[in-house]
């Protein structure tokens, strides 16, 4: 008997539990509550009839009302529960409405398979989240975006309206339904991927406390989305409850207390800002409509790609770029350049306060940056250098991850230890004075570099000396470089365009294939590692597997066209050998033409869709990544704090290659802004990179050097076989050639330069494909492999096997340059088609 794909599906689903979420008031009306506790056990009852093989499972937070009652109903039936809480249990506790309450809690928190503690959102501390407030209820809004992302079905006993409460039952709902929560975007849990709620409408005990209009106290609905509702379970939603809820990245990171926020399947575009504070009030509408009109034309230009903005949230210019970005739905990363509670100090009152929470509560990511250099949280709590340093390693940070600098900024120079036109400066230059050290100098100050990109948006400032230096008119627009003869432009400069149009394309490509991807890639660490490792190497992974997955791709396509014109060189050839040795008839050279014309169309096409350089670009950048990987996971940060991983590779190339440094940045912004170095990271890095002589690098180069070794073999033994063929043809032409005869003369002549033929289409296959350079090129990595292990071996600590894993993806990033750069050179073109031929 065949096992259809819903016999599958279903042999799968019932070994696992079907998992019912809740969310509620707690307000309940006392005399409803009987009515609602039978709805629930009616529910429990109908599924545990309708998913036989299925064990039920209720995941509740606990809270007094709605959540408690479900979570007594499953006691009840011994059905198994699990509870995720908001934050600590004494905090948590402040809620609760007796001691009756805290000690039922106890108990069902004793009757519970696991429990889980969702961290505090970054920035909250315990002491402002045990205080009544926006803090309190972002940990509910998070609790409720947990159950919610996380549950096969969702119980809502709920009043029906959707009112203005930040972590409300009617919040949690939506975004169960439609994935967005107003107003918030929640740190621990991406959009839930099932939107199926089970509703039980209710009062409650408050003025207006009656249900929505249409909705009776205990009545029962099937929600599905906004608007679409049955009263009973269709049966066609038996079999989206059997396939199971999608892996989160972000459920691995809520225990570590950092998002976890991957590409999706768009790369983003990232716009980093820094500008004054103080810009002139009357200036601001016209400000407001050059920022509004860049950003809608780079949505209009780049549409396959994801426009973010990473912005410190600043008064002034950071907060004005931020609210134009938040409007038109673009992303909102924030760079928080020191602890939160300090930092609220540097805004001018509670509303200013007040704005900086409302817009971090739609942050996509939130980065933290740590304590620079020597300071303490004492020397960064008072004005001053350690202060400023902190302000200059964010605008370092937001320098180095971002692909455009959008630069509020009166153009004049200062001596402000991370001011604007010290990060304008350091963006161009690599050089903040006061921070970066003079030792340091990079190959960036020298070269081309894509990562230059400014667009600068001239502002006054308040004050008597507030007007633009001298040359620049408020509200000027410039793209801005560090070309030598344009360094301002009206337009974005081609090599920039160049880049985006690059990176756009492996957009395209990574949407085109994203069904593809997650079940033919083959990813850097397996789910279990998620957990152990850092939260930032989830976005490396996977932008590491599509890169990776694109290189394979399209490397298979080009060997095939490399095969297909090779073949066709010697076909062209072998007719030109019977024309000339056999018979002089058109019908070879028609042949001959023919095969040059499908050679030359095949070619051409593949040239037009860009295989071989794409091939090329991708593999160039996976294994950028794969070393930017593993560096972060063993916690090694480059020698010169102001440089990270992806500022290395690449430099002294062509400039068009760029993209590749453009796409690291982005996915390593987290690993670069959580700098965790563990022994449990160290050791993962050296056993999966390195690996031993069947897995890692080192098994992987021992197996290509064997694969070319045996590829090169081939060539040298036709190269051999072409040789004897022409001698023994030679000589049998030369002593027997009377004697044979013209009707046997020729046909040794077609063999011999066939064989002839063959070699050299052949070694022009070993050629284009720089099978001799591989060799040596993959053993050469295999001693630096087997030199790095026996070095780790001999290491006294850790700080040691660092530093050599350091040097070691230094020499990976030299090498994959090199051989980057060695088949961009080795494309074949028509020309060397009609060259083999003859």
């Amino acid at each position: 008997m065949v096992s259809t794909p819903e016999d599958v599906a279903n042999e799968e689903a019932a070994e696992r539990p079907l998992v019912i979420g809740v969310t509620g008031h707690r307000d309940l009306v006392p005399e409803e509550i009987p009515g609602i506790e039978s709805a629930v056990r009616k529910l429990f009852e109908d599924l545990a009839a309708q998913f036989p093989e299925r064990p039920l499972q209720v995941m509740s937070p606990l809270a007094d009302g709605a959540d408690r009652i479900v979570a007594l109903v499953a006691e009840d039936l011994g059905i198994e529960l699990k509870v995720p809480l908001p934050m600590a249990e004494e905090l948590y506790s402040q809620d609760f409405e007796s001691s009756r309450s805290w000690a039922e809690f106890g108990r069902l928190l004793g009757y519970a398979s696991e429990r889980t503690t969702l961290p505090l959102v970054p920035g909250s501390t315990a002491a402002s989240v045990a205080e009544y407030g926006p803090e309190r209820n972002r940990q509910y809004a998070e609790v409720g975006a947990w159950v919610a992302a996380r549950c096969d079905i969702l119980v809502a006993i709920w009043d029906g309206k959707l009112i203005d409460d930040l972590g409300g039952t009617g919040h949690v709902v939506k975004f169960r339904l439609d994935g967005e929560m107003p107003a918030y975007l929640p740190h621990a849990s991406s959009k839930p991927d099932r939107n199926i709620v089970f509703h039980i409408a209710c009062s409650r005990n408050r003025a207006d406390g009656e249900p929505a209009k249409g909705l009776a106290p205990s009545q029962t609905r099937w929600l599905f989305s906004e608007g679409e509702a049955y009263g009973k379970i269709p049966p066609a939603w038996t079999e989206l409850l059997n396939s199971p809820v999608s892996e989160q990245p972000a459920a691995a990171s809520a225990a570590r207390g950092r998002p976890s926020r991957t590409f999706g399947d768009r790369l983003p575009l990232v716009i980093g800002v820094t500008g004054h504070r103080d810009l002139r009030h009357d200036e601001l509408p016209g400000i407001r409509s050059q920022v509004r009109k860049l950003f809608e034309e780079l949505q209009e230009q780049y549409p396959t790609r994801t426009l973010r903005l990473l912005s410190p949230l600043a008064e002034g210019a950071d907060r004005l770029v931020a609210n134009i970005a938040v409007e038109l739905g673009m992303q909102l990363s924030v760079v928080v350049p020191m602890p939160r509670e300090i930092y609220y100090t540097e805004f001018s009152g509670p509303e200013s306060i007040a704005e900086f929470d409302a817009l971090y509560a739609r942050a996509h990511d939130v980065f933290d940056m740590p304590i620079a250099r020597s300071g303490t949280i004492e020397s960064i709590s008072q004005t001053g250098r350690a202060r400023d340093l902190q302000y200059a390693q964010s605008g370092v940070f937001l320098s180095a991850h971002c692909h455009i600098l959008l630069a509020l900024w009166d153009g004049k120079t200062s001596g402000q230890l991370g001011g604007t036109a010290q990060v304008v400066r350091f963006h161009h230059h690599d050089i903040m004075p006061g921070y970066t050290t003079r030792s340091v100098a990079t190959q960036q100050m020298l070269i081309d570099d894509e990562s230059d990109l400014i667009y600068h948006i001239v502002c006054s400032r308040e004050g008597p000396d507030g007007a633009p230096a001298e040359g620049f008119a408020p509200l000027d627009c410039w793209w801005f470089t560090n070309d030598r003869d344009a360094p301002r432009q009206r337009d974005l400069p081609h090599q920039h365009r160049m880049v985006f149009r690059r990176s756009a394309e492996f957009s395209e490509d990574a949407f085109h294939f994203r069904d593809r991807v997650p079940s033919e890639s083959y990813p850097l660490m397996s789910d279990d590692d998620t957990d152990r490792l850092p939260t930032g190497l989830a976005t490396i992974n996977q932008v590491f597997c599509i890169s990776d997955f694109l290189a394979i791709h399209h490397q298979k396509l080009t060997l095939r066209i490399l095969r297909v014109t090779h073949l066709l060189a010697f076909l062209m050839g072998f007719m030109f050998i019977l024309f000339s040795d056999l018979r002089s008839q058109e019908i070879y050279m028609l042949a001959f033409l023919l095969f040059f014309a499908i050679s030359a169309a095949v070619h051409q096409y593949a040239k037009h869709k860009g295989w071989h350089r794409k091939y090329l670009d991708y593999r160039t950048l996976a294994e950028g990544l794969r070393v930017q990987f593993y560096l972060s996971a063993a916690g090694i940060t480059n020698d010169n704090e102001s440089k990270f991983t992806h500022d290395n590779f690449l430099q002294t190339q062509d400039p068009e290659l760029g993209w590749i440094r453009n796409v690291m940045r982005v996915a390593g912004t987290r690993c670069d802004a959580d700098r965790v170095a563990s022994a449990e990271g160290l050791e993962f890095t050296i056993r999966e990179w390195i690996g031993d002589d069947e897995s890692g690098q080192l098994g992987y180069y021992r197996r290509k050097a064997d694969q070319w070794f045996k590829r090169n073999r081939s060539t040298e033994r036709l190269s051999l076989l072409s040789l004897v063929t022409s001698i023994v043809v030679v000589v049998l032409i030369l002593f027997g050639g009377g004697v044979l005869g013209e009707g046997f003369v020729d046909p040794l002549f077609v063999l011999m330069g066939s064989m002839l033929l063959a070699y050299g289409v052949r070694q022009g296959y070993a050629q284009r494909t720089a099978e001799k350079e591989l060799i040596k090129q993959y053993d050469f990595m295999l001693r630096v492999f087997h030199n790095a292990k026996r070095r780790l071996e001999g290491a006294h600590d850790d700080e040691e096997r660092r530093q050599i894993l350091r040097a070691l993806g230094g020499s990976c990033l030299d090498e994959h340059a090199e051989w980057t750069l060695m088949h961009r050179d080795r494309s074949i073109d028509q020309s060397d088609i009609w060259r083999l031929s003859n």
